[in-house]
């Protein structure tokens, strides 16, 4: 079940760099989803995973969401974000517990100092959305992992933690593939909506016990 979820986290977390033309300042962008279970996952957990996942913006904050249920237990994951300055939060509901990660400004610049990515970018165009994407080729030079992905340099939308999986990437991604722990998520844009949001959405709520990157990497939690 925990690589469910830090598979589940990834989805959530994956927000994009800043470039171009049109620029989101504030609403929402809806990607439909597309899940590969790695063996010996949940019977039934393929059911309940969200075919949807929203990511709203506002300012330097952005807010995402994604919840599920397995065995009639729910498990929702929320992740907030700030860019100024850069830090998040992870929370997680899960089995009655209420628990969080927080990863600081320098957290996110020890993880960017161990990535050694190369982008790649082919003679092939489709429309997202509106947008002329390119196809590009992203080749994780720690892993010797290859993944796709389709990225327009006509919009830009706020920033995120993940944009330092895309440093030096030319565009924002408005399709990609991920795999996490085994399990493979395929991400596509539907929609992009520009709105007034409330600033309380993306307000972190009390009531969960956070602890820091450090201490969730010692208990055992993979990012």
């Amino acid at each position: 079940m925990k690589r469910i979820i830090a598979a589940l986290t990834l989805a959530t977390l994956f927000v994009f760099p800043t470039y171009a033309q049109t620029v989101l300042k504030e609403g929402e962008i809806i990607f439909g989803a597309e899940w590969q279970l790695p063996p010996g996952a949940p019977e039934g957990l393929n059911e309940s995973l969200p075919k949807e996942i929203s990511s709203f913006y506002k300012g330097t904050k952005t807010y995402s969401k994604i919840a599920i249920e397995v065995m009639g237990q729910e498990t929702v994951v929320r992740v907030f974000m700030d860019n100024d300055p850069l830090q998040s939060t992870l929370l997680m509901d899960m089995m009655g517990q209420k628990f969080g990660i927080r990863t600081s400004t320098e957290d996110f610049k020890k993880i960017y100092d161990t990535l050694k990515v190369e982008f790649e970018y082919l003679k092939e165009y489709k429309d997202i959305i509106g947008y002329k994407s390119q196809k590009v080729m992203m080749n994780n030079k720690s892993t010797n992992e290859q993944s796709e992905m389709w990225v327009t340099e006509q919009l830009s939308l706020p920033a995120n933690q993940y944009t330092m999986y895309f440093k030096g990437l030319k565009g924002v991604p408005l399709e990609f593939n991920q795999t996490q722990n085994g399990m493979k998520i395929k991400l596509i844009a539907k929609k992009l909506i520009e709105k007034t949001l409330p600033d309380d959405l993306f307000a972190v709520p009390d009531g969960y016990q956070v602890i820091s990157l450090e201490e969730a990497l010692k208990m055992g939690f993979q990012n």
